[in-house]
């Protein structure tokens, strides 16, 4: 297990690296997801780009978003704006899903979860967006696990039967949760 902290030990280069590294899937639960850029190697990238190059490299993604946070929608009377981001990741062949928590008017999908190629599970406060990587005190874990990755990926899998109208039961793993 370790953990880091924002903005000052910059998990977004943590997780990151884990999507670099990632060989089979991953599984992103992520209530705010705006993308986080920065520069590394003398090029600007983001958590969506190292998203979409695993997907390139063969990689299964699934992304979770808040369907509150990325459609147009009213959220205590304020007017939000579409954001792009689901439509990008979309169009490179990304699997996204839009959570639309109906179980009260401002109800959401709140995780903050992402399991890489089922064994490596990173969680905590950190959303994917500019705010919580430069500017807000956050904290994110990451937990070197498969028993704990499978309980995370049970999860994971209980919200695209929730949420996803295509859910396919039979293209994820049966697993037997501790």
């Amino acid at each position: 297990i370790s953990v880091s902290f924002a903005p000052d030990e910059k998990p977004h280069l943590i997780i990151g690296s884990l999507i670099d590294a990632a060989h089979s899937r991953i599984s992103v639960a992520m209530f705010t997801a705006k993308d986080v850029r920065w520069w590394e190697n003398n090029r600007e990238t983001s958590l969506f780009e190292k998203l979409i190059a695993a997907h390139q490299r063969g990689v299964e993604v699934n992304v979770i978003i808040d369907h509150g946070i990325h459609e147009a929608s009213e959220y205590y009377g304020i007017e939000t704006e579409d954001d792009p981001i689901d439509e990008w990741l979309e169009s490179t062949g990304v699997h996204v899903v839009r959570a639309d928590n109906k179980r009260s008017r401002y109800a959401s999908m709140h995780h903050k979860f992402v399991v890489i190629d089922d064994e490596i599970t990173v969680t905590g406060a950190y959303n994917w967006y500019y705010d919580s990587a430069f500017l807000n005190d956050e904290d994110q874990v990451v937990i070197r696990s498969p028993r704990i990755s499978q309980i995370f990926l049970g999860e994971f899998i209980d919200l695209l039967h929730r949420y996803d109208d295509k859910f396919d039961p039979n293209q994820w793993p049966q697993r037997e949760v501790y």
